[in-house]
């Protein structure tokens, strides 16, 4: 059972701590070895067997250990997510990462549910760092029609005409660029079709493939299904090296919400929505210079 007090999803210590040992690779004996813990001890806090009390040392020592293992962006960017989503304060973002992950175990959460970071870890334990520059790359049609200075696409499938076709202008780029991502708007675009993520994805690979990099704020007010089928998404991008990600990390009141994509050499995707009502919502391409200059300023 989640319990959600103030739009916080609550989760067990039990579930940090797994969440934290799989994304740092971690197993209970080695955390026992960190901790001059039993590894059997180590276990039953894992299941949930066992409940430490608020104030105990081991704590803290368990905090510097897993903040010394978030070497790599994406894994410091799950721990980060996790905490926005399902802690009871606002993490500063200013404080050190051991600060940030000793206050959030030693929080009376309550029981939790962990289905959706399993899935998640499941996919993570799959993946292995590097391993993206060893596999041919997926490959996907990039379209090569003539884009308009302004095009418009309605609604969901809308937007992922919009979205293919903006990352087509980039494969199309005679020069490698640095793209500006940032979205709080619902992810149904993405989640909601296994086919376009898969199109998506190789787009994606492909630019990267080119040189081209990203910059991303990720937004992590969102529900945790939705959290973690994000993380999932991007996980095999941030293995290459190329992604320089961000955090909001303060509660908005999420009624109006917005996507900007930008290519400041080709192209720039832009929506509007009110609460989840993407459904509708108006999506506008642009590759006029003088408005992608103007939004990448903005």
């Amino acid at each position: 059972m989640i319990l959600f007090k103030a739009e916080v999803i609550l989760l067990r210590f039990a579930d940090k701590l797994d969440l934290l040992m799989n994304v740092t690779r971690t197993s209970n004996s080695l955390l026992a070895r960190q901790t001059a813990l039993d590894a059997s001890f180590i276990s039953r806090l894992r299941r949930g067997g066992r409940i430490p009390p608020r104030n105990v040392s081991y704590i803290k020592t368990m905090s510097i250990y897993f903040a010394r293992s978030c070497k790599a962006d994406y894994q410091k960017g799950a721990v980060l997510g996790a905490i926005g989503d399902s802690s009871l304060y606002n993490p500063d973002p200013s404080a050190p990462l051991t600060d940030l992950i000793e206050q959030w175990l030693r929080e009376d959460t309550g029981e939790g549910e962990h289905r959706a970071i399993g899935e998640f870890l499941d996919g993570l334990a799959r993946f292995q760092p590097g391993s993206s520059g060893k596999m041919p790359l997926p490959r996907a049609e990039v379209l090569s029609r003539s884009v308009a200075p302004i095009e418009t696409h309605y609604g969901i499938e809308g937007k992922r005409a919009g979205v293919l076709a903006f990352l087509s202008l980039v494969l199309q780029s005679p020069q490698t660029q640095t793209l500006l991502l940032h979205s709080d708007e619902d992810m149904d675009w993405m989640t909601g079709s296994p086919e376009f993520v898969s199109q998506w994805s190789a787009l994606m690979l492909q630019i990267l493939s080119q040189g081209h990099r990203i910059r991303i704020i990720h937004n992590v007010n969102r529900d945790l299904d939705e959290m973690m089928a994000g993380i999932r998404g991007w996980v095999p991008i941030y293995m290459s090296g190329a992604v320089e990600p961000y955090y909001y990390p303060r509660t908005r009141d999420g009624l109006f919400r917005r996507t900007l994509f930008i290519a400041p050499e080709s192209g720039a995707l832009t929506s509007s929505s009110v609460r989840s009502g993407s459904t509708h919502a108006l999506n506008m391409l642009f590759t006029a210079p003088e408005t992608v200059r103007a939004l990448t300023r903005e």
